[in-house]
C-alpha cells in the first residue's frame, strides 16, 4: 500500500501531497521538498493526522545527513497508531521546534508492536506535547541534544510525553532553559 498523507509547504497556504511509503521496504523519508503544479515547496510541517493509523509504516526518517530536514512542526496525531515503528530518526531534523499531543503514540497495546529502540531529540525542539512518544514500550535509549554548539531550546515537556516507553536511559545533560 502507497500512503499518500498531506503535509505543509511553506510556499503556500494548501497542502499537497507526498508518497511517504512504499509497501515493499516500509521506510518513510520525509522529503525537503515536493513538487506540484505550483512549483517546488519546502515541506515544513506534517499536518495533524497526516499518518494517522498507517501500520504498514516502519520506518519515518527526517532528512539526512547532506540534506537536512526542513520540517518546523509534526503537528498533533501526525503518526499516531502507527504501531510498527522500528525507526523515528529525528538526528538530521534541526529545524524541527514542536512535537505534537500524540504525535507518535501508540494507538493500542493489543497489537502495537513500536521497536524503536533509540530517539535523539534535537536541540531545536522546544515544546513536546503530551503523550507524543508514549507507548514506545521497547525504547533504551532517549537523547536531548544538548552541546556549546547546539544548546537545547526546550521549554516544555506535557504529562505522560514518554509514558509506557520501556527501561530508557535518559539524558538530559545541563538542560537550563527548563521552568
Amino acid at each position: 500500500i502507497t500512503i499518500i498523507a498531506y503535509v505543509g509547504s511553506d510556499n503556500s497556504q494548501d497542502a499537497a501531497s507526498v508518497n511517504l511509503d512504499d509497501s515493499e521496504t516500509g521506510r518513510g523519508a520525509i522529503p525537503r521538498t515536493i513538487t506540484d503544479d505550483g512549483g517546488v515547496h519546502n515541506v515544513v510541517a506534517i499536518d495533524q493526522y497526516a499518518f494517522q493509523n498507517h501500520t504498514e509504516l516502519g520506518n519515518v526518517v527526517f532528512g539526512s545527513t547532506s540534506a537536512p530536514s526542513l520540517i518546523t512542526r509534526i503537528e498533533d496525531h501526525a503518526f499516531e497508531g502507527s504501531d510498527h515503528l522500528t525507526e523515528v530518526n529525528l538526528n538530521n531534523a534541526s529545524s524541527l521546534q514542536y512535537i505534537g499531543t500524540n504525535a507518535f503514540y501508540r494507538s493500542s497495546t493489543a497489537t502495537a508492536n513500536i521497536s524503536a529502540r533509540e530517539l535523539f531529540i534535537p536541540a531545536s525542539v522546544t515544546t513536546i506535547g503530551a503523550n507524543a512518544f508514549s507507548g514506545f514500550n521497547r525504547l533504551r535509549s532517549l537523547v536531548f541534544e544538548d552541546t556549546e554548539d547546539h544548546p537545547s531550546q526546550l521549554e516544555k515537556i506535557y504529562g505522560s510525553a514518554f509514558a509506557y516507553a520501556g527501561n530508557i536511559y535518559y539524558s538530559l545533560s545541563d538542560l537550563t532553559n527548563l521552568p
